[in-house]
């Protein structure tokens, strides 16, 4: 089983610091829940010899350098491995440089990914999306799992996709429109009788379009104080508990 989350240890000239956690944080590399950036760094005494053919950045083909580096340590999701290794080696200033990459079951407080009694974790995505002092709800199809239940709009993270990517697609596909990705409102992992999802809430804005029922069997725009009038899928159950509790409006920007 694939693990969800992969540590990064970077070995680089000091001086590269700034350009490489400006790289980090361009990919969304060291986010872990409600924080993101995070990432540490040590100095360590590296030895290596480049060989015949070789450019170092640092040392002569055939001796033995001695140097003082750091070591850079930093998280990623799985899905963004390729995209953060890239990002990387761009800013990186060696012709081979050392990346370590370890895999990892969890990270921060965030519950290890490995369901219940050997079974897997689907990443799952949402929207919330306010319209005034309303958010947007949608009502699942009868002839699915959890139908006619009542969630946020979005779905699984396909493999290849950013959580970002993936609920841009998915709110195209379902509703007919782009939103713009913000912050994460909240992350919950729950267990189904046919499945456990790690769900992922982001705070998020239509950027184009018109809601359109593509999948749904009904959409509404209901206020905190209308929660209770609605049946929501039992993953949402927290996070209705924290938008009851205030938790949920943003403030700034606009609505659409």
């Amino acid at each position: 089983m694939e693990t969800p989350y992969c540590k990064l240890e970077i070995f680089l000239p000091e001086n590269f610091l700034e350009p490489l956690r400006q790289a980090l944080q361009s990919v969304d590399a060291g986010h872990i829940g409600r924080y993101d950036s995070c990432l540490s760094y040590s100095p360590v005494t590296s030895f290596w010899r480049p060989l015949e053919g070789t450019a170092p950045y640092l040392g002569q083909p055939g001796k033995v350098s001695r140097e003082p580096e750091i070591k850079v340590e930093v998280t990623c999701r799985r899905e963004q491995l390729e995209e953060t290794l890239a990002a990387v080696r761009a800013v990186h200033p060696y012709e081979e440089p050392v990346i370590n990459v370890i895999p990892l079951w969890a990270v921060g407080l965030a519950p290890a990914k490995s369901g219940t009694g050997g079974r897997s974790v689907t990443e799952v995505v949402a929207a919330l999306i306010w319209q005034g002092e309303r958010f947007l709800i949608c009502q699942r199809p009868a002839n699915k799992a959890r139908g006619l239940l009542w969630e946020f709009a979005g779905g699984k993270v396909e493999p290849g996709e950013t959580r970002q990517q993936a609920l841009i697609r998915e709110c195209r596909e379902e509703l007919a429109v782009t939103v713009e990705v913000g912050d994460i409102f909240w992350e919950v992992t729950h267990t189904y009788p046919d499945l456990t999802v790690h769900l992922t809430l982001f705070h998020a804005a239509i950027a184009a379009g018109v809601l359109q029922k593509l999948e749904h069997n009904d959409l509404r725009w209901i206020t905190v104080e209308e929660i209770p009038q609605y049946d929501f899928c039992p993953a949402d159950v927290e996070i209705l508990k924290r938008l009851r509790q205030g938790g949920g409006r943003r403030t700034g920007g606009s609505d659409r």
